[in-house]
């Protein structure tokens, strides 16, 4: 049972009052309360209860009927990422692979870096190791494994040619 049949009830009393006519204070004081029942008239009858508990010992959040107040989110500052300097982190990556000393695991570790990148980015960083060609029609997880094959491969051919 809804606080609309309540609302039904009040109503009621006010037909039978009219008809037996009762006084206008009364029948105004019907009429107030079917307009103040209005909002929590979907409410159960226990929900609406509990509202009025809450109100009788005013408590400020015995707001019914109502979303809670939105609760903005601090806006996260924009990051910028300096784009020339994870290309030239990756240039020395890919330069350092020949070197017999350079590990794969310290290239892999390195090329992490490009884990965040958007394709754009990732183009920047392909013309720094001149692996440009033909990634514009890529999408951008290609264009990241194409990076980063392009290191671990100059990282495997030092070691062939060493053999």
């Amino acid at each position: 049972m809804t606080v609309d049949a309540l609302r039904l009830y009040f109503r009621n009393l006010s037909e039978i009052l009219q008809s037996g006519k009762g006084s206008k204070e009364i029948l105004d004081d019907l009429a107030a309360i079917d307009r103040g029942l209005t909002p929590f008239a979907t409410l159960p009858l226990k929900s609406f209860a509990d509202f009025l508990e809450k109100a009788q010992n005013y408590d400020p959040n015995a707001v019914i009927g109502k979303k809670p107040p939105r609760v903005s989110t601090p806006r996260v500052p924009k990051v910028t990422v300096d784009i020339e300097g994870i290309a030239a982190t990756v240039k020395h990556l890919f330069d350092e692979a020949a070197r017999p000393d350079t590990t794969i695991e310290s290239i892999d570790e390195g090329l992490k870096v490009l884990d965040t990148l958007k394709k754009a980015q990732l183009i920047v960083v392909a013309k720094a190791i001149k692996a440009e060609k033909g990634l514009s029609s890529k999408k951008e997880p290609d264009v990241r494994e194409i990076i980063k094959n392009a290191v671990r491969g100059m990282w495997g051919s030092a070691r062939r040619v060493k053999q």
